[in-house]
């Protein structure tokens, strides 16, 4: 299933590591917007991949996978899915 994301605060053009940290913010302040307001956002951790044309964002928490996040870059529409 995919989801869709639209943000102009992420380019991904800074320092790779910066980059991928501020995508990791911004994907679990999507999640907690979306899917689950009451929970702890302590609790929570991204691990950002980047495939070279998209990235994908891993929510866990506490070691257990929640979701998957793509994140696309294309034509100036910045989205998760």
């Amino acid at each position: 299933m995919m989801f869709v994301f639209l943000s102009n605060r992420f380019d991904g053009s800074t320092d790779d590591n910066q980059s991928k940290e501020s995508l990791g913010d911004l994907a679990i302040t999507y999640y907690i917007n979306n899917y689950d307001r009451d929970i702890d956002p302590n609790t929570l951790e991204a691990e950002v991949r980047s495939y070279g044309c998209h990235y994908e964002v891993h929510i866990y928490q506490e070691t257990q996978l929640i979701k998957k996040l793509r994140w696309l870059n294309e034509f100036n529409a910045n989205s998760f899915q």
